[in-house]
């Protein structure tokens, strides 16, 4: 609900989060919520802060003037997201290749379909040479199976529920 009320008054948010793991998990989390939320219209950037400083620390010492450069280069979401799935892995190796897109369809289980899913899918497919189609094929079984009153359910976010039958 915060999100929905912050982009009520604005049309580009951008988060701060500290430089470490901590830091990037809770920015993950963060945007897996107000993912869906965003269209054209409404615009999320992210800030990892370096030397693993929060944003009282980092204005501390490198000065007010430091942090507003550091948001100006904030990251779009997308860009975020893609250089936090690939990191600093060798996409020339199939094994880095395997751990981006399992990073990827982990992500994108806890997210509805919407415009910047799809970006982040054609990015990855282009930053590791492999059709999107190709790896929308492979996201296809990001479906989780859940127990809804001891009744197995599918959950898939971009679909309602739906019971399995018993056959």
């Amino acid at each position: 609900n915060h999100a929905k009320i912050l982009f009520r008054e604005t049309s580009s948010v951008v988060l701060c989060f500290d430089g470490d793991s901590a830091g990037q998990k809770a920015a993950i989390r963060t945007i897996k919520i107000v993912l869906p939320i965003l269209d054209a219209n409404k615009k999320l950037k992210i800030l990892s802060l370096a030397d693993n400083k929060d944003p009282d620390d980092y204005v501390k010492e490198f000065g007010l003037e430091a942090f507003q450069q550091a948001l100006d280069n904030a990251l779009p979401v997308a860009e975020f997201l893609v250089q936090s799935f690939i990191g600093d892995r060798d996409l020339t190796k199939a094994e880095s290749k395997a751990e981006v897109l399992e990073n990827l369809k982990t992500f994108l289980q806890e997210v509805e379909d919407n415009i910047y899913s799809e970006s982040i899918v054609a990015t990855i497919a282009e930053k590791i040479n492999i059709k999107v189609e190709q790896i929308k094929s492979l996201l296809k079984s990001r479906k989780k199976f859940v127990v809804h009153n001891n009744e197995p359910e599918v959950y898939a976010p971009q679909k309602r529920q739906k019971k399995l039958s018993n056959n």
